[in-house]
Order: structure tokens, then sequence, then C-alpha cells
């Protein structure tokens, strides 16, 4: 695995049974930064005035929103298997020590530990093991959101399917059909909301 940030050594973090999956927040932090710090800004090109489009209501143009599921082994798996299974999906482990798909050095999702703090420290990894994963998109991100948000999905049943997994949504509720549909759902509505332009 590459790694885009040389990590400074770091004690390996005791992995209880009964540790408490990452809170919505921490990942909202997480999610917030690590596609900050990812995506490389670009800059705006030069409009003439007769050109430049309409403006969004500033409460439109700072909308961000964070959709996130998560992957829950029937059995904690160990950190080489998941390495594996992480490799496959083309995940590259970088900033904040978790995990990116990307698209042109831009973070289209991510996937953390579901064990506190949720990042994985690559050096002590394989001597691990996990219960489960956390995938989160921010959107808005490099790619269109419901492409964005079906990649997520379909590495996470990849992965659900490898593993015997269970895929929930983050309140911990199995996602069937009918909330996954409810989820893209909330991804339309959020991209109508913004205007649909990724950023």
């Amino acid at each position: 695995f590459r790694s885009e940030i040389e990590l400074e050594p770091e004690l390996e973090p005791e992995l209880e049974p009964q540790s408490q999956p990452n809170q919505p927040h921490e990942i909202s932090e997480l999610a917030t930064s690590a596609q900050e710090v990812v995506v490389p800004r670009q800059p705006e090109p030069v409009v003439k005035s007769a050109d430049k489009p309409t403006e969004k209501p500033a409460g439109l143009a700072a909308a961000r929103k964070i959709f996130s599921v998560r992957l829950v082994f029937p059995e904690r798996i160990d950190g080489m298997r998941l390495l594996e299974l992480l490799e496959g999906e083309r995940m590259m482990h970088g900033k904040f020590g978790i995990f990116h798909r990307l698209n042109e050095g831009a973070s289209v999702f991510s996937l953390a530990s579901m064990v506190e703090p949720g990042s994985f420290d690559l050096q002590h990894m394989p001597e691990q093991n996990f219960p489960g994963v956390t995938l989160f998109m921010l959107l808005p991100g490099p790619l269109d959101g419901l492409i964005a948000f079906d990649q997520m999905m379909t590495c996470a049943h990849r992965m659900s399917h490898a593993t015997q997994g269970v895929v929930q949504d983050e309140r911990g509720n199995t996602l069937n059909a009918q909330l996954m549909n409810r989820l893209r759902d909330d991804v339309l509505d959020f991209q109508h909301l913004i205007g649909g332009v990724a950023r």
C-alpha cells in the first residue's frame, strides 16, 4: 500500500470488544478534514462579469453533508485480511490514517475503523483485528453525488460478501432495499438543494 503521508510511530491501540464505534460528530470531523486536505483546491477561473453565473445564497454555497454506512463483521477479521480487501477495492491509506478512494487526487469516499479513534496504523495493522469499518463521503465532492454514493455502496457490499458482514445505516439498522433507496433519495435531494454541481 502507498501512503500519502509519513506516519509517526504510534502505540498500538487496544481494541476492546466493547469499544464504541465512532460517533457521528467524529465522522463529520474526519470527513470534512480528510476531503479538505486530500483535495487540492484549484484556482478559480477568471470570468467576465457578463459571463459570471448567478451566485447562490451564502448558506447554500457553504452547504455540506456527510453520508455514511457501517460494515459490521460477524467476527473480528485480522488486519492482513482487511488490507487485502482494501487493496482489491483500490483504497489508499492516506491523510489522518484512514483509507480513501481517490479520483484525480480527490477523496470520493473514505473508510475508517469502527474502533476509536478510527485510524489505521499500517505498521501494527497486520497484528490487529477489527470488528467493522465505517464508509463515508462528503458532498459536494469531486464526482456527482449519486455516482460517488453508488461507488461507496458497491465497495461496502463487495466487502460484506467477502466477509459475511452486515451493512448498516449510521443508526445501526441493517441496510435493506428500502433504507438504501431512502439514502439515495437523500443524496439526490441534497444535490438538488445545492444545484447538482460537484465541487
